[in-house]
């Protein structure tokens, strides 16, 4: 149990959003936002060497090369620099997951499948039990057993003693 508890921790911890600035996927891009300071200039790393871009807005849009977008990006607005560490695979058609969405998920999957052993136990349950009260042999004990020609009794008195006396 601790380590269901655990798992869904750091589920959560994983997909919570960064409330000052953050980076938010778009397509086949990354938006990258900085302080609340209206001009932030921007900076991405390559090689050790840090290359100035154009861009002297809040917010950064890093394109994807290749269908990821990576690197180190640097904002710096006012004294203050904000790193960005990116290397994420990107698409078209993808969404982003929210911690409440991946918890959502999670939670109602673990309740189908206690729903379908709950089921799956009741029907066998319910099989067990019949098999306890079944309906007393019609037939009495006393009864002549019916006549079978094939397996009729041996009568003692015509029986052959020798070896191989059946095998004719």
């Amino acid at each position: 149990m601790s380590r269901f508890i655990f798992m869904i921790l750091l589920i959560t911890a994983a997909v919570i959003e960064v409330q000052c600035q953050g980076v938010e996927f778009k397509g086949k891009s990354a938006i990258l936002t900085c302080s609340n300071e209206p001009e932030a200039e921007w900076y991405r790393t390559t090689d050790d060497k840090p290359e100035k871009l154009q861009e002297k807005n809040i917010t950064y849009e890093a394109s994807a090369e290749g269908g990821i977008v990576s690197g180190l990006y640097t904002c710096k607005s006012g004294s203050t620099k904000i790193h960005f560490y990116l290397k994420a695979k990107v698409c078209e058609n993808c969404h982003e997951l929210s911690g409440l969405m991946a918890t959502g998920v999670i939670f109602s999957d673990l309740l189908l499948t206690a729903g379908v052993i709950l089921i799956v136990y009741v029907c066998a349950q319910k099989n067990t039990s019949n098999t306890n009260q079944r309906a007393p042999n019609q037939r009495s004990r006393d009864a002549p057993q019916p006549p079978n020609p094939d397996y009729a009794r041996l009568n003692p008195k015509t029986v052959s003693k020798d070896v191989y006396a059946g095998f004719s």
